[in-house]
């Protein structure tokens, strides 16, 4: 078990930690996975809302090529992209 910051801990020894990968324990008791802090990946909603724009603006982004692709698509039909596809456009964002 690792402290992080005061009260803060990141461990495997938690009935939440899976497989081995680690959660972060805040000193309440309230764990969060890493798909908690970092999502693996974007809607276009959240990519807008990340950067401050309009989902408007995601999607004449697109058009233009200065967003990409979607990475893929969910069941619903919802495009998203990985975090490491747009890495670039969040690079202030995720600091």
């Amino acid at each position: 078990m690792t402290e992080i910051w005061q009260g803060w801990t990141f461990t495997t020894d938690h009935p939440e930690s899976k497989d081995g990968v680690p959660v972060l324990v805040s000193p309440s008791g309230r764990t969060y996975k890493p798909d908690d802090i970092e999502p693996p990946r974007y809607s276009q909603a959240e990519l807008a809302k990340a950067l401050g724009v309009s989902t408007a603006a995601i999607r004449d982004r697109i058009r233009r090529g200065t967003v990409p692709e979607y990475d893929g698509h969910t069941s619903s039909g919802r495009g998203y992209w990985f975090v490491s596809t747009i890495k670039h456009l969040l690079g202030s964002v995720m600091r």
